[in-house]
């Protein structure tokens, strides 16, 4: 037979000679690091989810000042446009393409 480097690993990892065993030791470590990495992207989505929101908020209060008060209008287009690009990585996963029109979104 010849040398199965990393099947010697695995039972070397595993402790054990059995084949049986070191799949299964394989698999649930391999199910655990999917499970963690599964769990870390749920909740970066849900950080972002919730920047969202509250920057959706807080164009709402600054668009509420109204164009006579004149209250850093700037800025208040500046959130918009930034909360634009947030919705549209979080929908796609992709960068906006800013020569496509992105008032659709």
């Amino acid at each position: 037979m010849g040398a199965r480097p990393n099947i010697d690993h695995l039972k070397e990892s595993c402790g054990s000679n059995q084949l049986q065993h070191c799949f299964k030791y394989l698999f649930v470590q391999e199910w655990r690091e999917n499970e963690d990495l599964i769990r870390y992207i749920g909740q970066k989505c849900a950080d972002l989810g919730a920047n969202i929101q509250r920057r959706a908020q807080l164009i709402q209060e600054g668009e509420s000042f109204g164009l006579f008060d004149n209250v850093a209008p700037d800025a208040v287009e500046c959130m918009g446009w930034s909360e634009i690009v947030a919705h549209v990585r979080f929908c796609t996963g992709k960068e906006p393409n800013y020569e496509e029109n992105v008032d659709a979104i």
